[in-house]
Order: structure tokens, then C-alpha cells, then sequence
């Protein structure tokens, strides 16, 4: 047990303690575009907002692969990102690509949050140990909380609530334990889907289940309201603006990660390619919480005319503590037998505690 600020933020049934409480800020979205002969690496002004002082770059891959048309041999072209990193504002990336006209390939998408960092209190009030000061917070658009939690079963589909789509930009954070059946985040449609069907001509298809996914949901650039009783904590800056209420969960990160290793694969069996990943750094009380996102690729058992294989955007599998990348998201094009047949790209992946929100 520890000593300190507890409250039982909207719509949860158990106590939330406040240290270690961050702020997760959206800072924009970066789309890599191939630069010179674009063979090799590419980069991108991200157009994100300035990080606050003492904050953390965290990156969340919607694709790290992209598949596009087709090669003179009938296969579809790719794009496979191999490392990124930040400097300054500008991404960088490096990837390499199979396909003719590799200027019209954007081969890397992502979205780019930052996790405020413990700030030292000015002048009166309240201080969370390792926590965000709240007081400090100037601009508003910076503020993220968490704003859905619960557990659900993935029927093949399963949809954010509209109500926190319409809030703004998101992190999905997951725990579940199945090795069976991979769960995919379609950012596009706002909904996670389970796949099977790895032999069909597709590659995939939407289906099977995936039961008990516990869920944390922290949404990005919004300005926090009253709790709904009229009673709690507010926090308002010095221009009288809200930065923080107990109608919403914090986000409480402590440094753990995920750090996903990289590989290509060119096996020509059946099959998919598996890499779990356990968690380092930090402190995990409970079981790890992975942000939810696509960072390689695979492809199918099916084959066309016994040179092709179908392509899937990679989905994630959880097994306890582990995690790795996953045959997902098919219907993409076909790929050589012999071309790769799985890759995951190197990457290190925030993780939240289940025993902070469960």
C-alpha cells in the first residue's frame, strides 16, 4: 500500500492513486517520403508541436511496411522501414524498397505522442511525486488523460466508442493473452479487429476471437471538464484554465518499455514468423499494457500459381508479459516465395501497468 492522493475518477469502480501521473500529449503525425533515389532512407519535417520541457518522445507505428501495386513480375512492391529516430522535429528513416516508381511509397506512418516528464513545483501547492506539475501547464492542446477503461471480447470486431473518437487523437493500450489469434488497430475505421483464415487467398480474413483484452484508451488535445459530481480535484493554470480534473484517470507511465527486436525472414515454409518481446526498465506491478499498432509484415499460406504468397500488414499477439508482431491485416497484394516472408522492425514500445487501472 502507498500514502498519498487517491479518487475515483468517472465511470471507473476503484480508486486511482495520483502519483506518477503524466500528461501524454499528440504531437502530430508523420508521413516518410523517399528522398534521392529513394533506395535507402527518407525523411520527414514531422510538423509536430514543440515537446514540453523534460518530456519523452514515444513513437506509435500505424504501418512501418507499405505495399503498393505490382513489380514487373506481378508481385506487389514494399517498402519495409529498418530503423527511425528523432532529431530535432525531422524523423528519420531508414528502409529499403522493391518497386519501380519507390517515390510513390510512403513506407512509414506514424503518430507522435510525448509523455510529460516529473517537473520540480514553483511557488504553493500541491506536488505528486514524479509526476507532471500541472500548475505549469500553459496550453491546454497538451493534455491527455485516460478516457476509457474496461474489458472486451474482439469478435472479429470490436469499435471505439464513438464518444472517444470524437475527443481526438488516441492511444490504445491492451493486455490479453492469446497465441492464437492476433489482434489488428484499423486507426482508419477506429476499431480492433481479430484475423484468421492465414491460408485463404487473401491472406487473412476478419474473425475468430480474441476474449477478456483488458483496455486502457488515453485521448490526446482536449480540455478537460468538471467531474460529473460537481466535486473533486481541479487543477487550473495561472491563466484560469483547467489542467487536470479527477473526472479522468491520469496517464501513470514509469518507464517501462518494450523493446521489439528486428528481423527479416525468408523462410519459404508455411507459417508465420514469431518474436516475443518482454519488458525493460521501469516497473510493472501487474501485467504490461502495449500500445496497439502494426510494426512489420507477413504473408500467407496460400499459393498463387506456387510462386506467390498473399501480404499482411503485421497485428500483435500477447502471451502474459510477452508481446510480438503477428500475422493481421490481409488483402494487401502478393510477394515472391523466396522475397521476405516476415519482418519486424526494431522499436521500443511504451508500457503501462494493468494493477494502475484493473
Amino acid at each position: 500500500m502507498t500514502y498519498g492522493i487517491r479518487y475515483t475518477p468517472d465511470g471507473f469502480n476503484r480508486s486511482i492513486e495520483l502519483s506518477n501521473a503524466r500528461v501524454i500529449s499528440y504531437l502530430g503525425t508523420a508521413t516518410i517520403n523517399t528522398l534521392g533515389d529513394g533506395k535507402n532512407s527518407g525523411n520527414s519535417s514531422a510538423g509536430t508541436k514543440q515537446m514540453q520541457d523534460g518530456a519523452t518522445f514515444i513513437i506509435i507505428p500505424r504501418r512501418l511496411v507499405n505495399i503498393k501495386g505490382t513489380i514487373g513480375d506481378g508481385s506487389a512492391g514494399r517498402a519495409m522501414t529498418n530503423s527511425m529516430s528523432f532529431n530535432g522535429n525531422t524523423l528519420t528513416v531508414n528502409y529499403d524498397t522493391n518497386y519501380p516508381n519507390y517515390n510513390q511509397l510512403t513506407p512509414a506512418v506514424v503518430d507522435i505522442f510525448s509523455v510529460g516528464g516529473a517537473q520540480s513545483a514553483s511557488g504553493y501547492g500541491l506536488r505528486f511525486t514524479n509526476s507532471t506539475n500541472f500548475l505549469e501547464i500553459s496550453d491546454t492542446s497538451y493534455l491527455g488523460f485516460v478516457t476509457w477503461v474496461g474489458t472486451v471480447d474482439v469478435n472479429g470486431i470490436w469499435n471505439i466508442p464513438s464518444d472517444i473518437v470524437s475527443l481526438g487523437n488516441y492511444v490504445v493500450f491492451a493486455n490479453w493473452n492469446n497465441t492464437n489469434t492476433p489482434i489488428f488497430l484499423n486507426r482508419d475505421a477506429n476499431r480492433l479487429e481479430s484475423y484468421t483464415s492465414f491460408s485463404s487467398t487473401q491472406g487473412s480474413a476478419i474473425g475468430s476471437s480474441v476474449t477478456g483484452v483488458r483496455i486502457v484508451i488515453v485521448s490526446c488535445g482536449f480540455s478537460p471538464q468538471k467531474p460529473s459530481s460537481g466535486y473533486g480535484i481541479l487543477i487550473r493554470n495561472a491563466a484560469g484554465q483547467i489542467t487536470f480534473s479527477s473526472k479522468y484517470a491520469p496517464a501513470k507511465w514509469n518507464g517501462a518499455v518494450f523493446n521489439m527486436s528486428g528481423f527479416k525472414n525468408y523462410d519459404t515454409s508455411n507459417g508465420e514468423i514469431l518474436s516475443w518481446s518482454g519488458i525493460s526498465g521501469g516497473s510493472i506491478a501487474g501485467t504490461p499494457m502495449v500500445p496497439l499498432c502494426s510494426i512489420g509484415m507477413q504473408t500467407g499460406d496460400y499459393n498463387r500459381a506456387s510462386t506467390y504468397r498473399p501480404i499482411m500488414y503485421a497485428g500483435m499477439k500477447m502471451n502474459g508479459s510477452q508481446v510480438t508482431s503477428a500475422r493481421g491485416a490481409g488483402n494487401v497484394g502478393d510477394l515472391k516465395i523466396g522475397d521476405v516472408k516476415a519482418m519486424q522492425v526494431a522499436c521500443s514500445l511504451p508500457a503501462l501497468d494493468t494493477a494502475d487501472y484493473f
